[in-house]
């Protein structure tokens, strides 16, 4: 009897310590930030502005607003008046899990010609970004961008836009703030869904992320698009398929062919966005 409670013992000794392993390393094994000088010069054959925030902690989140071809004041600076701001709103984008904005920012160019501002960020400890994503932060964060977008937009036209990532802040902001639309891109259900489809053996009490997007939805008043590629090798496409299944204000399209990465290059995609936005 005594060895087997020895043996117990050890066994709980070395399940604690890989528990504990995968702890203190869940943060580097979620998010892999590309770092930038603070003086680095982002390149864009289109023009922006780049926007520095200090958030409610005094830590600076760096993002770049891309004003669209049919805004002709560009600059987030001011509110401008009706005379001179002519696009249709701003997309709010949240991006994937590494890179940064010398990337990702080359997204705007598929909502500038559609008569959209785009305002992209990155993340705490991604580009020029300051501090560690933690997810109370990352919410705290996007709500802080949002409430500086109200001052130069109306609520109505401020449309957050998560991809991958960026699918549960997004969702969570578009809940609290009661936006009328929302964008998903490639988005999981929740974190403990998706660390059970790597990581099986781990039990997701642990997780200090939870980011329930499904969830969020659910609790969602406005319209909500979501798209999915049908051979997405991270995320899985029935993760993306329970969304389709939340409510009538949810519009699923899956695009064939689509992986995680690519799904902006299929004419679908555009075209479905195209018609959301309109």
């Amino acid at each position: 009897m005594r060895n087997i409670l020895k043996l117990l013992g050890i066994i709980a000794i070395i399940g604690g310590s890989i528990l504990g392993f995968f702890k203190s390393m869940e943060q580097s094994m979620i998010f892999y930030p590309e770092k930038l000088h603070p003086n680095f010069s982002y390149n864009f054959p289109y023009s922006y502005e780049e926007i520095n925030l200090r958030m409610s902690d005094d830590t600076l989140i760096n993002s770049l607003f891309f004003p669209s071809e049919n805004t002709l004041k560009s600059s987030l600076s001011s509110k401008p008046t009706d005379k001179n701001k002519k696009s249709h709103g701003i997309i709010l984008y949240f991006h994937g899990n590494a890179g940064s904005l010398a990337s990702w920012g080359y997204i705007a160019e598929d909502f500038l010609p559609l008569g959209w501002d785009v305002l992209v960020t990155d993340y705490r400890s991604y580009g020029k970004s300051e501090g560690s994503p933690d997810e109370v932060k990352l919410h705290s964060d996007a709500a802080e961008l949002y409430e500086y977008l109200k001052k130069r937009f109306p609520e109505q036209e401020i449309l957050p836009y998560g991809r991958s990532i960026g699918t549960g802040i997004a969702a969570k902001l578009a809940r609290d703030m009661n936006t009328p639309r929302l964008i998903l891109e490639t988005p999981y259900t929740s974190f403990p869904d998706l660390a059970r489809v790597y990581y099986n053996f781990l039990p997701t009490f642990i997780m200090g992320y939870r980011l329930e997007t499904l969830d969020y939805v659910k609790n969602f008043s406005g319209k909500t698009l979501v798209l999915h590629g049908d051979r997405d090798e991270i995320i899985p496409v029935a993760m993306g398929r329970k969304f389709a299944d939340v409510n009538d204000r949810v519009h699923y399209v899956e695009i064939p062919g689509g992986q995680h990465n690519n799904l902006g290059e299929f004419r679908l995609t555009g075209e479905v966005v195209k018609g959301f936005l309109k």
